[in-house]
């Protein structure tokens, strides 16, 4: 008798999401556009609640946060949180120390406005799925590793 086999664990070994370590730095994307008329019949909502299904939290989160200044103008500054090792805890990427325990000490609240998943193919390229324009366009887009990576990768034999 076959044992079923639960599509969430199925797309998740075969298309793995990337850990933290490997994500490339300064890292350019490439849209997807094949079948965009097909992605875009779903609502974000959709894409958001099928990939956190699979993959649990998303790996990066582009966060806002909205200082008022001397002049009551207000100031808006943003930061990527990517997902450390321990469940539900975050890094601050690019910002200094000093900044990340002011939001610790509830000081600074952090907006989200997109997230991201980077997930690895069989063929060993990077895909981003993902939302832009404060959550509201669902995207798909190739990661276009810089030159030195990619030389790197391209000299690596392929695992049969």
């Amino acid at each position: 008798m076959k044992t079923p086999i639960d599509f969430r664990d199925r797309i998740a070994t075969r298309y793995p999401s990337l850990e933290k370590e490997d994500i490339p730095d300064n890292r350019t994307v490439s849209p997807i556009d094949h079948r965009r008329d097909d992605i875009e019949k779903y609502d974000v909502i959709f894409w958001h609640r099928l990939l956190r299904c699979i993959y649990q939290e998303p790996l990066e989160i582009e966060c806002e946060f909205h200082n008022s200044s001397h002049e009551g103008k207000a100031n808006t500054e943003a930061a990527i949180f990517r997902k450390a090792q321990e469940r539900s805890k975050w890094q601050v990427i690019g910002k200094e120390e000093a900044f990340a325990s002011k939001i610790e000490a509830g000081e600074i609240k952090p907006f989200p406005v997109n997230w991201k998943y980077l997930i690895r193919l069989p063929s060993g390229g990077i895909v981003e799925m993902g939302t832009r324009d404060n959550n509201t366009i669902f995207y798909i887009a190739q990661v276009m590793l810089p030159k030195a990576t990619q030389k790197t990768t391209a000299t690596r034999p392929k695992s049969l």
